[in-house]
């Protein structure tokens, strides 16, 4: 019986009692057999004052309608999809992503908006994360986001495999009185490595009622969750890559074009990747006690350090004379502005994680476009022997393309965001036909 069935049924009784009482004229007592003795018998401990009905914000957050509605489809790369493959309780959750088949690349995402009750409340789930991906560049994100889908926090960004359910609860209090998304999504690579999440048991509780619910028993401890400062930037909210820059800028590793925007579509030069690959793999700065090795990097340059601490630890080198020459350089030339090339940057991360280079069996290359008298072969061969790149479609890996500074983002963030004895696990991968090839 119901808490508050209880309290109407002992009402109604007592009423009755008094009635009773009052037409027969008898004192009633509160004795061991009184109706508060009974609740109280029923009820451990002190019952509030009023019944405790705890009204959840989140409209089929166990999905048991079979169907999504209210929740919203965004992205659908692959649509998510309503299952009863597998459920933490009832029998239907979502899944997002994909567990199986073709690996799409993008993103799978749903959310629902919900008002935040003014006193406050806690947001919880279930969810079971399963991927294939060895390098982690596929992801399960868990956020709040504001009415327009701007993110104001990130409750979860992880790659995981473990495929058992796992609690995960969450303060929203800071957003009280507003309207607010609870997004859940999976981002895929597209490299037949698949990774998917159920979500399960959606709650939003108003802990102003009746406190803080208390949780299920955890079953696995959820990963813990950097917090994240503001993101500062207006042009990264929809970027795939938002998670990278926004953390990298937090920690100071990346930087933007101006105090509100980040560039994401600019190209990356070899000063600022010189800057990023440093920080991103902790090394010491250094600078010469000398005159500077490179005639157009002084020291007021600023990424003097990292260039210099590039080179002193034999990430990188500068042009040749003729190199210099062509772009009107005194020789040794580091030329910092120019933008950075797959090949360049291929040879700094292979250089800077301290991979043993490779080369493949009987003369043999894998791209096309990448012959054994390519400057970059033997850190491009070395990159993809350990399975830190991927080439187009087609067979070839366009050494000289250009790389972005969101992709740049993307490529260092786990040098960032993990031990140093882990040292490279950023890809650079194949887009789809007609996008533009980024790190992924």
């Amino acid at each position: 019986m119901k808490p508050f069935r209880i309290v109407s049924f002992a009402l109604i009784v007592l009423a009755v009692m008094l009635l009773l009482d009052q037409s027969s004229g008898s004192n009633v007592q509160a004795a061991p057999h009184s109706v508060v003795a009974q609740f109280s018998a029923l009820n451990p401990g002190n019952p509030p004052a009023t019944p405790c009905q705890v009204s959840n914000q989140v409209v089929n957050g166990d999905f048991e309608s079979g169907a999504f509605a209210p929740w919203v489809i965004s992205d659908t790369n692959p649509s998510a999809v309503v299952t009863t493959t597998q459920h933490q309780s009832g029998s239907y959750s979502a899944i997002l992503g994909s567990s199986s088949g073709a690996e799409a690349l993008g993103d799978s995402s749903i959310y629902q908006a919900i008002t935040v009750p003014a006193g406050g409340a806690q947001l919880s789930y279930w969810y079971r994360p399963l991927t294939q991906d060895t390098v982690e560049f596929d992801w399960q994100d868990a956020y709040v986001a504001n009415a327009s889908g701007a993110i104001l926090a990130t409750i979860m960004h992880v790659a995981v495999n473990d495929q058992t359910w796992k609690y995960q609860a969450f303060d929203l209090t800071p957003y009280a009185g507003q309207t607010v998304r609870i997004v859940f999504l999976v981002h895929q690579d597209g490299f037949l490595d698949n990774t998917a999440m159920y979500v399960d048991d959606v709650t939003v509780q108003d802990t102003s009622v009746c406190g803080t619910p208390t949780p299920p028993p955890i079953l696995t401890t959820p990963t813990p969750q950097p917090t994240l400062c503001p993101n500062l930037f207006v042009d990264i909210y929809t970027n795939i890559f938002f998670h990278a820059i926004n953390t990298l800028n937090c920690r100071g590793v990346v930087n933007g074009t101006d105090s509100t925007h980040y560039g994401p579509g600019s190209t990356s030069t070899r000063g600022q990747f010189a800057k990023v690959v440093v920080l991103g793999f902790g090394y010491t700065l250094y600078t010469p006690p000398g005159n500077p090795d490179f005639t157009d990097v002084p020291p007021g340059y600023f990424a003097y350090a990292f260039i210099e601490t590039g080179f002193h630890n034999g990430i990188l080198s500068g042009f040749d004379p003729a190199g210099c020459a062509a772009h009107n350089a005194a020789y040794p030339c580091y030329l910092p502005n120019l933008p950075i090339t797959r090949g360049q940057l291929t040879k700094l991360v292979v250089a800077a994680a301290g991979y043993p280079l490779f080369t493949p069996a009987g003369g043999q290359q894998t791209f096309s476009d990448v012959p054994p008298s390519n400057v970059f072969f033997v850190s491009i061969e070395t990159a993809h022997n350990k399975g830190v790149i991927n080439g187009y479609p087609n067979g070839t890996f366009r050494p000289n393309n250009n790389i972005r500074r969101d992709e740049m983002a993307q490529i260092v963030y786990t040098g960032v965001t993990t031990p140093l004895s882990v040292k490279l696990t950023a890809k650079l991968e194949h887009p789809k036909a007609g996008e533009t090839c980024m790190a992924d």
